[in-house]
């Protein structure tokens, strides 16, 4: 099958995407405020870390005053024309993972038939942990669709027109998250090994060229993005990162990660079907073995760029002391952890009389029928309003905050950067690890004003002061998921 056709019938495959799980809600996950917040201000013209949320330089761990401006830039342009219409977001992540299914299918066709790279796109598009993923307004599918762009121009950069779109790649893939400058680590690396490895000046000489080339692109148009045309504070959002990793032991951040990204790995071959189970255990046992089997395949026999890129991510994200990331911090690496597990199926020699093909076409669609219950549940659910922002008690909340507080109120609040971004006031929250001292100090130091309580999301320290202070604090006013309390000092 030629690769035009075969990019046709991954798109036809794909199309459904666009009918599956687009919602007009939103959760309370808050990290999604402050990008739209980020793109609203694109749009006004107005300073990226002017949110409505205060940065604590005593506590900074909560979130950094702004992220980087490439995941905003592209929010914005829905912005300009729709407002913060959540179906609109979602329609643009649903065409950000359509898009990535396509590249997803020609990086596969480099090493497989066009029939198991099929199979695995659709794996991958209709998994339910993508189908849920995708009501997020997150950076992570971007992130990925431009690693893995960034990877394949990167290995044909041999011609300067690669070479160039690498670079401009790999701009914006900083300017998403700023773990992409791991790629650029990987071919400093590469670079140097190749460097060393042939010694003849013509191809020193190249090299050099060529990762030059690519520095000059990529940090240049990086700088350019994120402090000359929008000015994102860096220095306070390498403090932000810098304060978390100084929580724990790094040997215990990496035990406790490795063990949380086993399991989600392994969850995500896992769907949730109560008739299956079984099946299901098999599927994410297989799925880890195989994986486990072609990385060390990979990695004894080939030792390639690929390899160098994987590694190098996972360690970035087994020493980032953060284990509540679920499915997102490993969604840029699914493609070539997918790539290992065909890898080590390849090293498995099969003595039946079948032929691949058909081989192929059955295990892909008795894992394909196994995600049928949970399509089915997404589309029953369609129209089904998720716990956040958008529901009746908390446009209550937000009218409330609008009509009775001024913009100068700062409100304390778990979901600081959603309260923010649906209310004109100034927002803060407490976090776990600070004690009673350090949250009366924090208030008075601050100006806090008002305490924002939500029953079904935790913040036991908030509940704590509160029933602990109530001298100082009085209720203004409630509903039934909501209270507001006046901070008297």
């Amino acid at each position: 099958m030629t690769k035009t056709k075969y990019l046709i019938l991954v798109a036809i495959c794909c199309l459904p995407l666009f009918l599956i799980n687009v919602k007009d809600s939103h959760d309370w996950g808050d990290d999604f405020a402050q990008y739209l917040i980020q793109a609203e201000n694109i749009v006004k013209g107005n300073q990226q870390a002017e949110s409505g949320y205060v940065y604590d330089n005593s506590f900074p761990v909560v979130a950094p005053p702004a992220y980087p401006v490439g995941f905003p830039l592209m929010l914005s342009t829905v912005y300009s024309l729709f407002g913060h219409s959540i179906i609109h977001y979602s329609f643009l992540i649903t065409a950000v993972l359509f898009l990535y299914c396509l590249v997803l299918a020609l990086f596969l066709r480099n090493y497989f038939s066009w029939l198991t790279g099929l199979f695995m796109v659709l794996l991958f598009a209709y998994n339910p942990w993508t189908l849920s993923f995708k009501t997020e307004i997150l950076s992570d599918l971007p992130f990925s669709l431009l690693l893995l762009l960034s990877w394949m121009f990167y290995q044909k950069r041999e011609k300067i027109f690669y070479l160039i779109s690498a670079g401009i790649v790999m701009a914006l893939l900083f300017s998403t998250r700023g773990a992409g400058f791991v790629f650029l680590v990987a071919i400093c690396l590469h670079n140097g090994y190749l460097f060393f490895k042939d010694k003849s000046p013509g191809a020193r000489k190249n090299t050099l060229q060529n990762t030059s080339l690519l520095i000059v692109i990529s940090t240049g148009i990086y700088f350019w993005l994120n402090h000359v045309l929008f000015n994102i504070p860096s220095s306070e959002f390498l403090g932000f990162y810098q304060k978390a990793w100084m929580k724990s032991s790094s040997f215990d951040i990496i035990i406790q990660n490795l063990n949380y990204y086993v399991d989600v790995f392994k969850a995500f071959y896992h769907p949730q079907v109560e008739e299956w189970t079984f099946a299901t255990s098999v599927a994410e046992s297989f799925a880890i073995g195989l994986m486990l089997m072609g990385l060390l395949f990979s990695l004894l026999k080939q030792r390639s760029f690929f390899d160098l890129l994987v590694w190098l991510y996972i360690i970035l994200i087994l020493l980032y002391p953060y284990t509540s990331s679920g499915f997102r911090f490993i969604l840029p690496v699914i493609p070539f952890l997918m790539f290992y597990i065909v890898l080590g199926m390849k090293q498995i020699k099969f003595d039946i009389n079948l032929s691949r093909h058909w081989l192929i076409i059955m295990v892909g669609t008795a894992v394909l029928l196994l995600y049928k219950p949970s399509i089915e549940k997404f589309i029953e659910e369609r129209n089904v309003i998720i716990a956040g922002p958008q529901e009746k008690a908390s446009e209550e909340a937000f009218q409330y905050i609008n009509t009775h507080l001024n913009k100068n109120d700062l409100v304390v609040f778990k979901k600081p950067k959603a309260l923010a971004l649906y209310c004109h006031v100034k927002t803060t929250s407490v976090i776990s690890t600070q004690t009673k001292v350090e949250i009366a100090e924090m208030f008075e130091r601050m100006g806090v004003t008002y305490l924002f309580m939500n029953i079904n999301i935790e913040d036991r320290p908030l509940d704590e002061f509160i029933r602990e202070n109530q001298a100082t604090v009085q209720e203004v006013w409630r509903n039934d998921k909501f209270v507001l309390y006046k901070f008297l000092g």
